[in-house]
């Protein structure tokens, strides 16, 4: 951390995190009134006019060579070199599918260190991130990396479109077996937000696996959802605002998960927060040292997870007006590195910009072809 402190999760998200079945321009449609001749509503202009019609190419760039220098120099953390991470690779692994025919050579290769990883926690032999003598950071570091090694194969399996791999059938069953009593899971905490605090956004992340994969498809897989809806309903009310937007999202794969009240309290609030340019910022959605002073400033990350949680997959809420300005917010930033801003809360230092910017430009091309409306 910072490795998986700045290392682990995401989430996306962080990004984070569903049945990411997106290819190139999966795109959801608004259905043409009668008599019209097709395209957003009646003349509608798209919420993505103005996005470059190279985005996904360049994305992919962006994101396969920041994901490459990290494979090449993984960060040694506390026992173990981090070649996956919360920030960097997690992320590009999970949104690949929504970069269409764009290469991605390092999520290949992220995702066999994935697969070793998992293989070695099966067999026994996994060195854990943090910790010793199986004290409390041991324990949260395999049940932490549990979480996203099922969450990273089996969303890129399904974004793909192809059934779940024997990898991340074997993936699911360690999470489920690394899942708490009550519902959660032990997470790394670090303090650092978003991803490196409390056991809320691992839990929803884990949730939205459940919403996304096929029924039985581990043994595990009925009780461990059972707990974890049970879990993240006892604490909604508690729970820092980031980890609500990432349970939002998640119910939107996951059956039960809120009832619509809960579910219209977290998007009222969520849409208030929208700012003036369209846009979200990270600051105002929970914890971080220098959280308040960027609240009024639009970031990549924050609009992108706003926006796949108030869309969540549906036709209907991809019309939403607060749906649409945050998609053109997403249209009007992508940089002419083929990134979106991010913003740490954390620090201000270039390392961690960049890292948040990772996971802001994973986010923003989910949002874009999972909430998107095609011209």
């Amino acid at each position: 951390m910072n490795t998986l402190r700045s290392a682990l999760l995401v989430a996306l998200p962080l990004a984070a995190s569903a049945a990411f079945a997106c290819t190139t321009q999966t795109i959801i449609e608004e259905k043409a009134p009668e008599g019209s001749s097709g395209g957003p509503a009646a003349n509608e202009p798209s919420p993505l006019e103005g996005l470059a019609a190279d985005w996904q190419a360049k994305a992919a760039a962006n994101l396969d060579e920041r994901a490459g220098t990290w494979l090449s120099s993984p960060p040694k953390v506390a026992n173990v070199s981090c070649a996956m991470s919360c920030h960097t690779t997690f992320p590009y692994l999970i949104a690949r599918s929504s970069l269409g025919d764009a290469a991605t050579k390092s999520a290949d290769t992220a995702r066999a260190r994935f697969v070793t990883r998992v293989s070695e926690a099966t067999s026994g032999t996994a060195i854990p991130f943090y910790g010793k003598n199986e004290d409390s950071k041991v324990k949260e570091s395999h049940a932490t990396e549990a979480v996203l090694n099922a969450a990273a194969l089996s969303l890129d399996d399904l974004g793909g479109g192809n059934p779940l791999s024997a990898d991340a059938k074997k993936a699911l069953d360690r999470m489920w077996a690394q899942q708490s009593a009550d519902g959660s899971w032990a997470w790394l905490e670090f303090g650092l937000e978003p991803w490196e605090a409390r056991n809320d956004w691992g839990a929803a992340l884990a949730a939205l696996v459940a919403g996304s994969i096929p029924e039985n498809s581990s043994a595990g897989q009925a009780a461990g959802t059972a707990k974890v809806i049970s879990y993240l309903n006892g604490r909604l009310s508690s729970m820092a605002f980031h980890d609500k937007v990432m349970v939002l999202w998640a119910s939107g794969k996951l059956q039960g998960l809120l009832d619509q009240a809960k579910a219209d309290e977290i998007v009222d609030a969520l849409s208030a927060k929208q700012l003036d340019d369209g846009g979200f910022s990270l600051g105002s959605f929970g914890k971080g040292d220098i959280a308040s002073k960027g609240a009024k400033q639009s970031d990549g990350y924050a609009t992108a997870l706003a926006v796949l949680a108030l869309c969540r997959g549906s036709a209907e809420n991809a019309k939403r007006p607060d749906v649409k300005k945050g998609l053109a917010w997403i249209a009007q930033n992508q940089a002419a590195d083929g990134s979106w801003p991010g913003r740490s809360v954390n620090s201000t230092s270039q390392r961690a910009a960049g890292f948040m910017t990772d996971a802001a430009t994973s986010y923003a091309t989910l949002a874009i072809t999972q909430c998107g409306m095609a011209k």
